[in-house]
């Protein structure tokens, strides 16, 4: 093998590497992206499920508040069956 066969062969190579090189460059930007892609849609779904975490704290509070006001009115509807039973009684 001559000197000017060898460079060429050298230069073959490094061409093919360079293209395989290049190619990997190409997929690693790609996966980059992918994962940023896939951060911002992570973070946007923990903003997503805080808010319903709110959301479902805030509909506690009013059910139970609402639980109250039931309670409160089955206990007014009670005493008023009573002065009722009781008015009847009297007539």
């Amino acid at each position: 093998m001559t000197n000017e066969e060898f460079q060429q062969l050298v230069l073959e190579k490094l061409d093919n590497l360079d293209g395989r090189l290049q190619e990997n460059i190409v997929v690693t930007k790609g996966l980059v992206h992918q994962s940023e892609l896939q951060n911002t849609q992570f973070d946007n779904l923990m903003n997503v499920t805080a808010r319903i975490e709110g959301h479902m704290a805030n509909s506690e509070k009013n059910i139970d508040r609402m639980a109250g006001d039931i309670t409160f009115l089955v206990r007014k509807t009670a005493e008023h069956e009573d002065d009722i039973r009781n008015l009847k009684l009297i007539k």
